[in-house]
């Protein structure tokens, strides 16, 4: 039955996983993105395109926990855990980075704090996005993010995504999230016209 139930998680991602993804998005390679990897900050998420594969088709999404470190929940039977930025950028894939345009330092205190709490649960795929003793790669920044906001008192519009299942991709269509251009040449952030929900810096 267990096998079954993560039978039909897969299905369902793959389904529906990435049809709600916003057209013509500005993906990056990855070890492009090593030359500007400095310019990465704490809670930044990182969202790998999908591939046509069992476990790629859904794409995969991973979080920035320190200066030079990023967390995820990458896969079954492995759990939590951590990579340095550089290591984890070598994998060539195309990339989108993210990031939460009202992260300040009360933001980032708490969100500490919650990345150490929960980042030794074990991975499965639950149908619950509340469940705070397993998480998956997209549940877990979701989760992370929501959690902090409630207990910072930040109005956050996670809520308006009334699916049980957070996918990899929806992440990118939440408008608290902004794509963020890693830009070697300016050091300043600068906003681009907003598309759609998004809005793109150049950092």
């Amino acid at each position: 039955m267990k096998f079954l139930k993560n039978i039909l998680f897969i299905l369902l991602f793959i389904f529906c996983g990435c049809s709600n993804l916003q057209p013509n998005l500005n993906w990056k390679n990855s070890k492009k993105t090593m030359v500007n990897s400095k310019k990465l900050k704490i809670g930044d998420i990182i969202i790998k395109k999908r591939r046509v594969l069992p476990y790629g088709w859904f794409g995969h999404s991973a979080i920035v926990v320190s200066d030079n470190t990023i967390g995820e929940y990458p896969k079954l039977n492995v759990g939590y855990c951590e990579t340095g930025i550089l290591d984890w950028l070598y994998t060539d894939r195309k990339i989108i980075v993210l990031r939460y345009k009202y992260f300040d330092e009360k933001f980032k205190k708490e969100f500490l704090k919650n990345i150490k709490k929960y980042k030794g649960k074990t991975y499965k795929l639950v149908f619950d996005k509340y469940d705070e003793n397993y998480f998956y790669c997209s549940k877990y920044i979701w989760f992370l993010y929501y959690k902090t906001a409630k207990e910072t008192g930040y109005d956050l519009e996670f809520e308006t995504n009334k699916k049980n299942i957070i996918f990899p991709y929806d992440l990118v269509n939440m408008k608290d999230f902004e794509i963020i251009l890693l830009n070697k040449r300016n050091g300043q952030a600068s906003i681009l016209p907003r598309i759609s929900t998004l809005s793109i810096q150049k950092v």
